[in-house]
């Protein structure tokens, strides 16, 4: 499931929501000022592996994706 980033004109504060893809599309308000219309940005992700259940993060932007 990945890990939305979002940025708000309003106040400019950013905020992560972990989000199914099935809802990807749907309308994000701001956590902070409730504004209604907030710009994705980068997005993160989180991925079981294995039986162990360890976890992997990475990130669509570069930054090395974190996998062993």
């Amino acid at each position: 499931m990945p890990i939305y980033a979002y940025k708000c004109p309003q106040c400019g504060k950013e905020f992560e929501k972990l989000l199914p893809l099935s809802r990807r599309d749907e309308p994000v308000h701001c956590e902070f000022c409730m504004e209604k219309e907030v710009r994705r940005s980068a997005a993160s992700f989180a991925s079981a592996i294995g039986s162990s259940g360890a976890v992997s993060q990475g990130s669509c932007n570069g930054g090395g994706g974190g996998f062993t």
